[in-house]
């Protein structure tokens, strides 16, 4: 009986050795896996090209996913929109289902229906004097990045009316409105509004914790249209 009992413990033991081993073994997987899908701005980073009927006519910004069906835009380049294609750099185009722009930013979101984007971006806020990169489509060269440091956060912008901007020294064209400001380890810092066309290394940038705030109300928005 001692004999018997020794034996049930043992392959207990055993099953259970056998059983965490193929859970540390999957969750490896997940973590790649989800490592795999970490934003990279070269990869999630596309021009907007919009159709409008008001009198501006035509014009293209840039945009960049924020999860698989979403991209986040400066709120003038959706602003008064009839039409919108996403376009990636090899030359793609999908057209946005549909869009949203912030009222108390300058932010707008746009939604596509595609299954080929796996990216979830991750936020983080600005430091002063930190390096840092802007990308997008300026005077329709795309993709285009430039370099910089931020210069200041928590300006207020006379021009738009917002509050804590962040300011930082790279290169701004047309065309750039839109795209992302980001880190070495590819943390969004804000997003690209707009410049002073009279001075020099004065961008600005709405700030990454506005941009959570923002696609946070949008899928609030979104989840009340289900309801309703």
């Amino acid at each position: 009986m001692m004999g018997k009992v020794t034996l049930i413990i043992t392959k207990g033991v055993f099953f259970f050795l056998v059983a965490v081993i193929l859970i540390w073994e999957i969750s490896v997987i997940v973590n790649k896996t989800q490592g795999n899908k970490k934003w990279q701005p070269m990869d999630s980073v596309v021009k907007l090209e919009v159709i409008s009927a008001n009198e501006c006519g035509n014009w293209s910004g840039t945009g960049f996913f924020v999860a698989d069906d979403l991209i986040m835009t400066a709120g003038h380049v959706v602003e008064d929109v009839d039409e919108i294609w996403i376009i990636w750099p090899d030359g793609k185009k999908h057209k946005a289902v549909s869009w949203y722009q912030e009222t108390e930013a300058d932010l707008g979101i746009v939604y596509i229906q595609t299954p080929q984007i796996e990216k979830t971006a991750t936020f983080d806020e600005a430091k002063t004097g930190e390096t840092v990169w802007a990308l997008g489509e300026p005077f329709n060269a795309f993709p285009v990045m430039s370099k910089g440091i931020i210069s200041a956060i928590n300006m207020p912008d006379s021009f738009t009316g917002q509050k804590n901007m962040i300011i930082a020294d790279c290169a701004i064209n047309p065309g750039n409105s839109g795209g992302p400001l980001f880190d070495k380890d590819n943390n969004i810092l804000g997003v690209c509004s707009w410049r002073y066309n009279c001075a020099q290394g004065m961008s600005y940038f709405v700030r990454a914790e506005i941009c959570k705030l923002t696609l946070d109300k949008y899928y609030a928005i979104q989840a009340l249209k289900e309801i309703e």
